[in-house]
């Protein structure tokens, strides 16, 4: 009898060692954000595959290759990453980030990341990402505003191509870009896909 309570005890012992392991494993990671927004994307977010490339073109003639990533049932292709920056000229402040399009026929979304919208993280061709704005009651990637919205900006079919063709102006100051879609990647699901950001 007291060999068997001797080997619960150790198995209590080790069982309370093991899980103070994971604790500390566990607040290590959500204090260092690299690590954060790895093991919150994967294990929270959506997984995309990537279905492609695009190449978005400025109006100084650069160009910058961004991958196209897919997911069954969601509203949007997400596109990128890509680089972003504002500068006030009143204040004399630059602000520089990295963040994704959020692409369908009718629609090329941004958002804010200030508020968690920059966990996401890329393996093996997926793309995991904990707010894809499919989901209003998770959302953390507010304000967002569509970019066809603004003055100047368009999306038009390109016959030759088969693709969309997007033009908008990003940044601070304001500048031209351009990038193509293929239509192939507008599948059904993707265009019958709940999609909230229309109610704004």
């Amino acid at each position: 009898m007291k060999k068997i309570l001797d080997g619960i005890f150790q198995a209590f012992g080790l069982l309370a060692i093991a899980l103070c392991l994971l604790f500390f494993v566990c607040l290590t990671v959500l204090a260092i954000k690299p690590l954060r927004d790895i093991t919150l994307s994967i294990f929270w977010g959506s997984v995309y595959f990537k279905a492609g490339e695009t190449v978005m073109a400025t109006e100084d003639g650069k160009s910058v290759t961004l991958a196209i990533y897919k997911a069954h049932g969601k509203p949007f292709l997400i596109v990128g990453p890509c680089a972003f920056h504002s500068y006030d000229e009143k204040y004399g402040t630059k602000d520089d980030w990295v963040d994704f399009f959020f692409v369908n026929r009718t629609q090329v979304i941004r958002t804010a990341t200030d508020k968690g919208g920059d966990i996401w993280c890329r393996a093996f061709g997926l793309l995991f990402i904990l707010d894809d704005m499919s989901d209003q009651n998770d959302r953390v990637r507010l304000p967002s505003w569509d970019d066809l919205k603004h003055k100047g900006a368009s999306a038009r079919y390109d016959e030759a191509t088969a693709s969309y063709v997007y033009s908008l102006r990003i940044n601070e100051p304001k500048q031209s870009v351009s990038f193509a879609i293929p239509d192939r990647l507008f599948t059904p699901d993707l265009l019958n896909a709940p999609n909230d950001t229309l109610e704004f």
